[in-house]
């Protein structure tokens, strides 16, 4: 059992979920602290900078892959955290929550970053629009119907087209986790990703996780943050702060 304050962060795809895990690197029990800005050189995200504490610890690879282990097997990879002050780590799939945490973890908090349903397009855009086409778009769904090469396609229909296969990720990732009902008001919190232009809602936020990891809360880094929400104003268009 590991007695160490842990931070899983949970999100959909393009809702921030790296920035918000970046926020408690801030804490000044942390063991790594983000470099420079805590964003990429292009401000919009914040990916570079990251710190991983635990390898194969992130997509839904990792997660079919951890669900398998055994007791013993589970004990032993996630045994590195003993010596972390504060195991802070991001999760790109709602998966994650059904893992027996309890059986790990004496001290844990869970954040599910999940954004309400008429904004999934929204999202969807802005993974596309910020982190690029995929190269390889064979294992996407429309990808089967169409009979040229994607070089072939023109660049609006193949980044149209992405855009919908990950509504279609985020559709039904959220549905599953809802579907599942195990929201435990002990040790989670549900964050809507508009948030995150709030900076007053961001500081709520980490002093909620504290609060229930019983550990003293810290502020954050205003400006860093705001230059982050300016560049990101573009993909809250139509939301209210």
């Amino acid at each position: 059992m590991i007695d160490n304050p842990q931070i899983f962060v949970m999100y959909g795809t393009g809702m921030f979920g790296t920035f918000i895990t970046t926020l408690f690197s801030h804490h000044p029990d942390a063991d790594t602290m983000p470099e420079g800005e805590g964003l990429d050189e292009d401000g919009v995200n914040a990916h570079s900078n990251y710190k991983r504490q635990l390898d194969n610890f992130h997509d839904y690879h990792d997660y079919y892959n951890i669900e398998k282990m055994n007791h013993e097997e589970k004990v032993n990879f996630f045994k590195p955290l003993k010596e972390k002050n504060i195991g802070i780590h991001r999760m790109a799939t709602y998966d994650f929550a059904t893992l027996p945490y309890e059986k790990y973890f004496k001290n844990y908090v869970k954040i599910l970053v999940i954004c309400k349903e008429k904004e999934r397009l929204r999202y969807a855009r802005r993974h596309v629009e910020v982190g690029g086409l995929n190269p390889d778009a064979k294992p996407e769904f429309w990808y089967k119907q169409v009979k040229k090469p994607i070089s072939e396609l023109p660049k609006w229909f193949v980044k149209q087209m992405s855009i919908k296969q990950r509504y279609k990720f985020i559709e039904e990732e959220t549905n599953r986790y809802l579907k599942r009902d195990i929201f435990d008001p002990k040790h989670d919190i549900i964050f809507d990703p508009d948030n995150v232009q709030s900076v007053n809602k961001l500081q709520k936020l980490v002093d909620h996780c504290c609060k229930i990891l019983n550990i003293k809360t810290f502020n954050l880094p205003k400006q860093k943050i705001e230059k982050f929400i300016e560049k990101n104003k573009i993909y809250f268009d139509k939301t209210l702060k």
